[in-house]
C-alpha cells in the first residue's frame, strides 16, 4: 500500500465513547421542559438507536404522550441544543 488512505471513519458512539448519560440527560430536560416525568438512565438506552426523532418518539410515548410532527420538529430543534450544551461540557 502506498499514500495515505481516502478516508477514515470513526465509529465513536459506544466504541470510544459512551453517550447514553449525554442522550438521557438531554431528554430528561426535555421531558421535564414539558412538565413530564423523567426517565432513568437504562431505560433510555432501550430507546437508543435510529436517531434523534425516534429517540424523542420513545421517550414521550414512555410517558404517555404521542407527538405530532409539527411538536417533534420542535422538541428535536430543542432536544439538539441541549444535547450540544451536555455534550460539550
Amino acid at each position: 500500500m502506498t499514500g495515505y488512505p481516502a478516508a477514515i471513519i470513526w465509529d465513536l458512539d459506544g466504541t470510544l465513547i459512551d453517550s447514553a448519560p449525554d442522550l438521557a440527560d438531554a431528554l430528561n430536560a426535555l421531558l421535564h421542559e414539558h412538565g413530564e416525568a423523567t426517565l432513568g438512565e437504562n431505560q433510555v438506552r432501550t430507546m437508543i438507536g435510529n436517531g434523534v426523532a425516534k429517540l424523542i418518539e420513545r421517550g414521550f410515548a414512555a410517558v404517555g404522550e404521542q407527538l405530532q410532527s409539527a411538536q417533534l420538529q420542535k422538541r428535536i430543534t430543542r432536544f439538539l441544543q441541549l444535547y450540544t450544551a451536555a455534550a460539550t461540557n
